[in-house]
This record gives structure tokens, C-alpha cells and sequence, in this order.
């Protein structure tokens, strides 16, 4: 009785090393999704249900950039040098149903190659947290300033508070906020009877607050940075003002 037992010990330790042996060459022969083929990383992509949701957008950037972010198989294609030749011969086989989605995502490669704007999407795309960079962007050009004194109207001080594409990829949400809540002119909000016009104007004019709510997290860093308010009337004035924005834009969509 006890050689059987010492048997089917025996026989269950050899069993049970087999299998984590057998786990272990699995995992180190599982490709990464920098291993995998471009034509693998868009199989996933298209398999995700997320995806549906882009004619949701009403420009097709800001979709590009959201899925860079919120989709790791999305942002590895925007990254491959050979997604566009992938992409052509997808969609030359593929049926009716998938025609729309593969336009799509041609356009975004359109958008990553498209001059100005190519270190912005490559950017999220290889940072989908939305960036690393905690340092806030310190506007070179502010009121009091003698380039301040030479701009003419609205309309120029507006380009002249623009954050650099590419640092407002790169930055924390956190530090997007901050960089936000310092913009020169945010404190205009004050004078408008109604709000949300002018937090159309900053969507259409001020690229550090589009960023902003394109970010999954940004109601995260709002509740955070709410918390720690210190009694600062315009401070909380200006976070109440973007509070009111984000909550405008979610419901229009």
C-alpha cells in the first residue's frame, strides 16, 4: 500500500512538473506585440469592440487620438512603417461590413503621416498613458509681458498660448490640467453670460484643452485637483469653469 502511494506521488509531481514546464516555454514562445506581424496586430484591432464607436466622432483626429490611447493593438498599428500596405490588402479581401472601419483607420494613418501633426499621433501612440512629462507648460507669452503688450486682438493671443503639439502629447493628464488651469486667458470665462460658448471657442482655439478631454482619465485628475483646493477663489473658479466644460461637452457628445 505505501509503493502505490509513493507511486502516485510520485506520478502527480511528475504531472505537475510537466505542466509548469510546459507553461513556461508557452510564455517565452508567445509573441510580443512588437513580435507579432502587422497583419496579426490588425486582426486584433478589428476583433475590438471599441472600435464601432469611431463614426461616434465628429472629426476623425480626434478618434485617431483617443483609440492611440485607450487601445493597445490600435496604437502598435500606428506605429508600424508597413500598416498602410497591410491596410490596402486588407481591404481588398474583406467584406462589405469591415469596408468603413478599414477607411478609418487609413485615415489615421493619413493623419500620422501627415507633416506637422505626425509627431503628435506617434507621440500618444507610443505613450498610452497619455505621456510621461510632468512639468506643466510655462506660456512664454502672458499678460504684463512686453509681447503681451504688442498682440492686437483676441485672436492673437489665442496662437500666441498654444502649447507645442508635441509637449501636450507628451505630458501627464495631470500636468495637462495644470498647464490648463494656467492658461492666460482662461480667467474670460468670467465674462461670458453663458459658459459653454466659450468653452466652444477654447475647443476650437486652444489645443491644451481639446488634449485635455480627449484623455480617459481626465475626471480623475478634475476630482483630484478639486480636493486639493485651498480656498483660492479664481483657482476655483477656473477648475469650476472647466468642470461645467467637460460636463457641457459629455452631454452634447
Amino acid at each position: 500500500m505505501k509503493k502505490l502511494l509513493k507511486s502516485v506521488l510520485l506520478l502527480i509531481l511528475t504531472l505537475v512538473c510537466m505542466l509548469s514546464f510546459s507553461l513556461v516555454v508557452f510564455s517565452e514562445q508567445r509573441p510580443t506585440a512588437s513580435e507579432e506581424t502587422t497583419k496579426t496586430v490588425l486582426e486584433s484591432v478589428l476583433q475590438e469592440r471599441s472600435m464601432a464607436e469611431y463614426p461616434k466622432y465628429r472629426e476623425y483626429r480626434t478618434a485617431c487620438e483617443r483609440f492611440c490611447r485607450e487601445s493597445e493593438a490600435f496604437s502598435e498599428l500606428m506605429q508600424r512603417p508597413d500598416a498602410m500596405d497591410v491596410l490596402k490588402e486588407a481591404e481588398a479581401s474583406s467584406d462589405y461590413s469591415e469596408q468603413a472601419l478599414l477607411g478609418f483607420l487609413k485615415q489615421c494613418i493619413f493623419y500620422r503621416n501627415s507633416g506637422k501633426q505626425d509627431s503628435k499621433l506617434l507621440a500618444i501612440c507610443s505613450a498610452s498613458a497619455g505621456g510621461s512629462d510632468e512639468q506643466p507648460y510655462a506660456y512664454p507669452v502672458v499678460p504684463g509681458t512686453s509681447a503681451w503688450k504688442r498682440l492686437k486682438n483676441m485672436s492673437e493671443m489665442m496662437k500666441a498660448c498654444q502649447i507645442p503639439e508635441e509637449k501636450a502629447a507628451n505630458m501627464t493628464t495631470d500636468a495637462l490640467l495644470a498647464s490648463v488651469l494656467d492658461y492666460p486667458l482662461l480667467a474670460s470665462c468670467f465674462t461670458y453670460d453663458h459658459p459653454e460658448d466659450y468653452c466652444d471657442l477654447l475647443m476650437q482655439n486652444f489645443n491644451g484643452l481639446k488634449e485635455l478631454f480627449s484623455r480617459k482619465d481626465v475626471l480623475e485628475s478634475l476630482e483630484e485637483k478639486r480636493t486639493a483646493q485651498n480656498g483660492d477663489f479664481i483657482a476655483e473658479g477656473n477648475l469650476r469653469f472647466i468642470f461645467d466644460c467637460y460636463d457641457y461637452l459629455s452631454v452634447r457628445g
